[in-house]
């Protein structure tokens, strides 16, 4: 239980600069309404493999055996989101690029020790199945997308993810389109920025929030992924927890894991067996460790690189060479 209670004041704090940043937030549209700036910001690496693998089996590679619907579905993307920011005003496109999320891993190394109860090694998205090709889709794909005016933000080491919600944290006055098929971003869906996963404008609804993480409210989110774990990420929730027992805790709690435990020892006592199992120690180590994964960072001080006028000629180089003419028909150039 000492665990526990050191555990819980970690979390305290944490959770007060949450809700602290989101105030703040909050605040500073109300504030900007009536002059705010439109932003396009690609997840690249996300936004690249989800349409090289929805269109890896449906399409003809080229003559050079390279499959160029990734960069088919990243353009079309692309003018879906420039000609939907465009009604309100000239708008700025923002590229994120994922580098090698060394801390990420570098956590479940140093916390091995709490999946003891787990068969086999645990890696870092370890469950997700690695294809061996013979040209990288992200490379090919910047060849095309260094050809239009753009900002491109990254930090080595950091996740997409972290680096997505530091920019979001830094520029409150700006409306923003975040194109991107990750769940991990839901919570980032607010009143000035909008999460959407392809070309048709799809974006997260409460409907889906509830039958994925068993609650509409998008802040609540991270808690679920605390404790039940992340399939997607291969994270593993606290094993033998019967967490459905607890819902209603889970439902009135503020999506912070100290005010969750406040509500489980409203719920329970603080003496009751069916929360002993939830403080064991390896477990408590669990939690620490799946709330540094899960959660984003909002303070990142990325990198940042410009490219500032478009190269037609380019364009219609990587057009013949890797033979995508149908790109020419979509005029995404016009748009910059």
């Amino acid at each position: 239980m000492i665990l526990s209670l050191k555990c819980r004041k970690k979390y305290l704090v944490s959770g007060k600069v949450f809700i602290i940043l989101s105030l703040s937030r909050e605040r500073l549209y109300m504030k900007t309404s009536m002059d705010r700036r439109t932003t396009v910001l690609l997840d690249f690496n996300n936004q690249v493999w989800r349409n090289h693998f929805a269109t890896e089996r449906k399409m003809q590679p080229n003559s050079d055996g390279i499959h160029t619907g990734s960069v088919l579905g990243l353009m079309k993307v692309l003018r879906h989101a420039m000609k939907i920011a465009s009604n309100n005003g000239t708008p700025k496109l923002v590229i994120c690029e994922d580098r090698y999320p060394k801390r990420k891993h570098q956590l479940y190394k140093k916390y091995q020790d709490a999946f003891k109860d787990y068969d086999g090694y645990i890696k870092y998205k370890g469950n997700r199945d690695k294809k061996d090709l013979d040209y990288n889709p992200i490379e090919l794909c910047q060849k095309y997308i260094n050809c239009i005016p753009h900002t491109k933000f990254f930090l080595d080491g950091e996740e997409a993810d972290d680096v997505i919600a530091s920019y979001v944290m830094k520029h409150p006055t700006e409306d923003i389109f975040i194109y991107s098929s990750d769940r991990d971003l839901w919570p980032l869906h607010h009143r000035n920025i909008r999460v959407i996963f392809d070309s048709d404008g799809n974006t997260p609804t409460q409907e889906a929030c509830l039958k994925r993480f068993e609650t509409p409210d998008f802040r609540k989110i991270y808690l679920h992924k605390i404790i039940r774990g992340d399939s997607g990420d291969n994270v593993k929730g606290v094993k033998g927890y019967q967490f459905k027992k607890s819902i209603k805790a889970f439902d009135n709690c503020d999506g912070t894991l100290e005010d969750y435990f406040i509500k489980l020892y409203e719920m329970f006592g603080k003496n009751n067996p069916f929360l002993s199992k939830l403080f064991l120690p390896h477990n408590i180590r669990l939690m620490v460790l799946n709330q540094k994964v899960v959660r984003l960072k909002w303070n990142i001080d990325y990198e940042i690189q410009k490219i500032t006028e478009p190269n037609t000629d380019e364009w219609k180089n990587l057009c013949m060479i890797f033979e995508t003419p149908s790109l020419l028909n979509l005029k995404l150039m016009e748009l910059f």
